[in-house]
């Protein structure tokens, strides 16, 4: 490949700012004579976009379901349950992104209502933070449900969702991965981080092993099992993501250390005990392995960085908390001792944590005020990253910068330039890949976004798009009305 070197740019390049950058062999290079020029026309250029924290093969298949998301109404849920059902996509038809506090009638539908809609076809809907399913009468008499609740979630959800993973074909996988490299490259994603498998099921983490070679989108999986001698089996260097401490607030079993505003005997729950946890962890560190936990509400969390004290410092493994939605100050101050790293979801509080959205709802008015407290996080040296939680919020970086960049509490909103750093850098970072990703650096590989506007000078960064996405140095999405290369 020959040497490329773009000129007369505005390019952030994950430290600071610049003209211009040299290409070659696909790798990020010190500038030469005689090179290839490339003129950027004053164009904006961040380096490639990383989303620390998706599930990718689950979201590849509901990429093949019926998307709920955006409905306001059950009639508007039925009506695309209806339309996927007539040519499904899936040996088992289901629907996803189901969020009953967006409908006006702020409710799942009866199971009288589902089964008018779905008739003998067994037929299943998630709701969109991954923690709950509603299930039709066909569907519980094909898995011996019947007798019990059509609204599954906590254990026996977790349990429903490794029965149906390992029912999905290969063939099926490989073609939600190819749904979800079109939707990575448009959205200037390069590199993502993917939780993958589901209590000792390596069926998805298996399948992906097998996959990642067949696209050159960067993956780097977390093994999200507790089964320790697989993952070393596998050779794999770390382990977690969505094992869950909790669960979400919207299904009300996000663990809390005070009862649920808008369900005052419910406090939520706690998955492993206290011995169960710690020990793994204690496993998991002796092993040498970085190890990541889901962890929603405060006493989740809470439980959480009481294992992590239990092993001492130990920053350079870079040790995660995937959401840490709501924590308290004398946690935040440990888990800064501790040298943890947080992983958050800025679209979360875009969807949910306006006034009167699910937080509210949940949470009061006062507490939801404290949710996502990405700056004081930053405030207190706490190193972090951003992820989407991919299929729970769309893969879209940029929604997420623009998210963080205006957090509905004022005092929690970031720079512009942190907020593209959480998704280049400091992403990067978080996986230990910065050596090779998460800036534009002599000896990285070329990976690059160019933007419409630029995202450091746009009032409002919701009109920024990605023009054009390049891996290696290579073009791998261009818009389609930007007809030419920069």
């Amino acid at each position: 490949m020959a040497t490329t070197t773009y000129i007369n740019g505005h390019v952030f390049t994950g430290e600071g700012f610049t003209d211009g950058f040299t290409i070659r062999d696909g790798f990020f290079a010190v500038p030469e004579e005689g090179c290839k020029l490339v003129d950027l026309k004053g164009a904006c250029v961040l380096p490639g976009l990383i989303d620390s924290h998706t599930h990718l093969i689950p979201a590849g298949l509901y990429a093949l379901g019926a998307d709920l998301s955006g409905a306001v109404s059950l009639e508007e849920v039925f009506s695309r349950i209806e339309s996927a059902l007539a040519s499904p996509m899936t040996a088992q038809p289901f629907a996803c992104l189901f969020d009953e506090t967006r409908l006006k009638e702020n409710r799942f539908p009866a199971l009288r209502e589902l089964d008018d809609v779905t008739g003998t076809t067994p037929f299943y809907m998630t709701r969109i933070d991954l923690h709950s399913m509603m299930v039709n009468t066909a569907f519980m008499k094909k898995y011996g449900l019947e007798g019990t609740s059509p609204l599954i979630r906590g254990r026996e959800y977790d349990l429903m969702v490794r029965c149906l993973g390992q029912e999905v074909p290969f063939g099926d996988k490989k073609r939600g991965l190819l749904e979800m490299e079109k939707k990575a490259f448009k959205a200037g994603v390069t590199a993502l981080h993917t939780m993958e498998g589901v209590e000792d099921d390596f069926s998805n983490i298996d399948a992906l092993l097998e996959l990642q070679g067949q696209t050159p989108l960067g993956i780097l999986l977390y093994p999200q099992v507790m089964d320790l001698k697989g993952v070393l089996e596998r050779g794999l260097p770390r382990i977690g993501g969505c094992i869950l401490i909790d669960g979400s607030l919207g299904s009300r079993t996000a663990a809390l250390s005070a009862p649920y505003y808008d369900a005052p005997g419910e406090t939520g729950r706690l998955y492993l005990d206290d011995e169960a946890l710690f020990s793994f962890m204690r496993r998991v560190h002796e092993a040498g392995l970085q190890m990541s936990f889901h962890a929603i509400g405060d006493r989740a969390v809470r439980q959480l960085v009481r294992g992590y004290s239990l092993l001492g410092r130990e920053a350079e493994k870079r040790h995660r908390i995937e959401h840490a939605i709501l924590v308290q100050d004398e946690d935040l101050e440990t888990i800064a001792r501790l040298g943890l790293w947080l992983d958050f979801q800025p679209m979360f509080h875009e969807f949910w944590g306006k006034p009167g959205g699910l937080y509210e709802q949940r949470l009061g008015k006062e507490r939801a005020r404290q949710v996502n407290r990405i700056r004081t996080a930053a405030e207190k040296g706490i190193p972090f990253a951003f992820g989407s939680d991919c299929n729970v919020t769309p893969l879209d970086p940029l929604g997420g910068i623009a998210a963080a960049v205006s957090h509905p509490v004022p005092g929690e909103r970031l720079s512009v330039e942190e907020a593209v750093r959480a998704f280049t850098l400091y992403a990067a970072r978080i996986g230990h890949t910065e050596n090779l990703q998460g800036s534009i650096f002599p000896g990285k590989k070329a990976d690059f976004v160019v933007l419409s506007e630029n995202i450091f000078s746009e009032e409002d960064i919701r009109k920024v798009t990605v023009r054009e996405t390049y891996i290696a140095g290579e073009c791998v999405y261009r818009a389609e009305d930007h007809q030419e290369s920069v």
